[in-house]
């Protein structure tokens, strides 16, 4: 998984506690790193899931291939998630953490 550094100091880490304890022998890495990176390694396979920064007015231009989900929202951020089209959850619009959470 790849991430912006905000969401891996604050809103991921306790939403990886609930697929470990159910997943004990998977393990996840979560890289930092830029929106592009990130969005890049997912397009190739080099990573499952990029939760990148978003904003209504500078959306986060996505590669061809990938499609994105909401994974939250204040007045200041929204913290969207990138897929491959061929992910299982594409096409929900907004995920909910624990609903990714639960996916293999």
């Amino acid at each position: 998984m790849g991430s912006f550094s905000v969401a891996i100091k604050t809103f991921l880490p306790p939403a990886l506690v609930s697929p470990r304890e159910r997943h004990p022998r998977v393990r996840t890495t979560v890289l930092a790193g830029r929106a592009e990176e990130m969005l890049a390694g997912v397009r190739v396979s080099e990573l499952d899931l990029a939760v990148v920064e978003g904003w209504e007015e500078l959306p986060t231009a996505l590669p061809a291939g990938l499609t994105a989900f909401e994974l939250l929202s204040d007045v200041a951020d929204v913290a969207d998630g990138a897929l491959s089209v061929r992910h299982p959850l594409v096409g929900l619009g907004v995920v909910e953490l624990d609903r990714l959470a639960n996916t293999p």
